[in-house]
C-alpha cells in the first residue's frame, strides 16, 4: 500500500489518497482502508477497482503526517503504509 506527500491549507479538505495492490501490482478493490493522521485514525472508505481510496480530511493546524492500513481477509494479509507527509499551509490575512 503506497501513499503519497500531499499539502493543505487549515480548514479547507484534501484527499487523502491509498494505493493497494497485490504483490504482483494488480488492484485490489472493494476492500475498507483505513487513514491515520499524526497516528490518530481520521476516517476510512473503500477502494475502487483501480485500488485506489480517498477519504477527504479537513486539514487542522498541527497535522504533518499520514498513513493507511488494510486489514486484511481470506484472500490477502494486512498491511500499513509507510506515512506520508501531510505538508499544512497556515491561513494568511491581507
Amino acid at each position: 500500500m503506497v501513499v503519497s506527500s500531499i499539502s493543505g491549507t487549515v480548514g479547507i479538505f484534501v484527499q487523502l489518497r491509498a494505493n493497494l495492490t497485490s504483490l504482483i501490482g494488480d488492484p485490489v478493490g472493494g476492500t475498507n482502508v483505513f487513514f491515520y493522521v499524526n497516528g490518530a485514525y481520521v476516517g476510512n472508505n473503500v477502494t475502487n477497482a483501480g485500488g485506489i481510496a480517498i477519504f477527504n480530511h479537513l486539514v487542522q493546524d498541527g497535522d504533518s503526517v499520514y498513513f493507511a492500513s488494510y486489514a486484511g481477509n481470506s484472500s490477502y494479509n494486512g498491511i500499513q503504509s509507510i506515512a506520508a507527509t501531510l505538508s499544512v499551509n497556515k491561513i494568511t490575512f491581507i
